[in-house]
């Protein structure tokens, strides 16, 4: 205020800490109390106490620390909402590490966009003009979309059927599996699961983790499902055969990766190697071959052949084998139904009678050597 010469001044404040120079016309004050407050002054002179000016005043202070911030302790990479209480008069600074301020810098809300995963901290400074308040700060933990899994464990070139597989477990993530050709039978949402293969050939297995961020990179798997074999082709060889005969050859068509295992009812004794086997039979009746394919997977249908096995016929001629001239002479071998008989006679004799049958008359001249002999056929 303006000093006037032979006059002092007295002054008073309320909630002041101290005065500097208070009988002067000007005097600092130094304010200890916030709020409504007044500053008086008081002139004198040798006459006595003039009237008094009061100036009221509004003291300031720097701004209370804001309140606890608002918004996700546990945010994901990307973009945040936090916040504090607005007091009016008050501005905000923030600062985020593994982050930025990317909206909001000086108000009371702000967004930040988180871009470190891990132990982060989120601070807000209250400012007014009197300067800066004590500020707040948030523990953060940001988190990501989970790592693509490890590689998935379990065999690649499985059977029709089921089949475990797995990935390494990571704390908080989730796995969601599919397959082509097959289904998930247990364990969907987990690590471990297991597959029911349904379709041979190529097909893939694919796991897709995920937390409360989203899904992370997916990891996949080739798979070749095998089944086991098809049933063999047709046997080839003879379904009749004779007991005696020249080795049998009896053969399906190869199929790569199949193994053959061969067997019979009865009627000889058989020798398999591969999509091959062969047999002499040696005893007359009805037999089934068999062939049975196997592969990794195991047996496959079997593929079978009736074979009928005749005894080769043995025939003993009886008769006279001295006789007189211009005689017939009875010749016969054991009668079996069914098979043919044909006779030949050398030297000098003719056969009158029964040919194609198991009994011929034969008639010698004189003077001759001869032999009677038959062929019998069956069918």
């Amino acid at each position: 205020m303006s000093t006037v010469s032979g006059v002092s001044y007295t002054w008073s404040a309320t909630r002041r800490h101290y005065f500097s120079g208070r009988a002067r016309g000007a005097v600092t004050v130094t304010w200890s109390g916030a709020g409504a407050q007044t500053l008086t002054c008081v002139p004198s002179n040798t006459c006595g106490n003039g009237t008094s000016r009061t100036q009221s005043i509004t003291v300031d202070t720097t701004p209370s620390q804001p309140s606890a911030i608002s918004g996700s302790a546990t945010p994901c990479v990307g973009t945040q909402a936090y916040s504090v209480n607005t007091v009016s008069g008050v501005s905000y600074t923030w600062s985020a590490t593994g982050g930025t301020i990317s909206a909001g810098q000086g108000t009371s809300a702000v967004t930040v966009t988180w871009s470190g995963a891990g132990a982060q901290t989120l601070t807000c400074v209250p400012s007014n003009t009197c300067g800066n308040g004590t500020s707040r700060t948030q523990s953060i933990t940001v988190d990501t979309t989970p790592s693509q899994p490890s590689a998935i464990s379990g065999s690649a070139t499985p059977c029709v059927g089921t089949q475990a597989y797995s990935v390494n477990t990571v704390s908080g993530v989730s796995y969601t599996w599919s397959a082509t050709g097959g289904t998930i039978s247990a364990g969907q949402g987990t690590s471990a699961v297991t597959v029911t293969w349904s379709g041979a050939g190529a097909q893939t297995l694919t796991c897709v983790p995920s937390n409360t961020c989203g899904n992370g990179t997916s990891r996949t798997q080739s798979i070749t499902v095998d089944t086991t074999p098809s049933q063999p082709s047709s046997i080839v060889g003879s379904s009749i055969a004779c007991t005696g005969d020249a080795v049998e050859n009896y053969s399906v068509t190869n199929v790569s990766g199949v193994s053959y295992t061969w067997t019979t009812t009865g009627g000889g004794t058989l020798n398999g190697s591969g999509n091959t086997s062969n047999i002499v039979w040696t005893t007359a009746g009805n037999y089934t071959m068999s062939v049975t394919p196997s592969n990794t997977c195991g047996n496959g249908t079997t593929r079978t052949l009736s074979v009928t096995v005749k005894q080769t016929p043995n025939p003993v001629v009886t008769g006279d084998n001295l006789v007189c001239p211009i005689v017939n002479e009875t010749y016969t071998v054991p009668n079996v139904p069914g098979n043919t008989y044909n006779w030949t006679v050398t030297g000098n004799g003719t056969i009158i009678s029964g040919q194609g049958t198991n009994s011929v008359v034969v008639q010698w001249n004189s003077g001759t050597t001869g032999s009677v002999t038959v062929t019998e056929t069956n069918p």
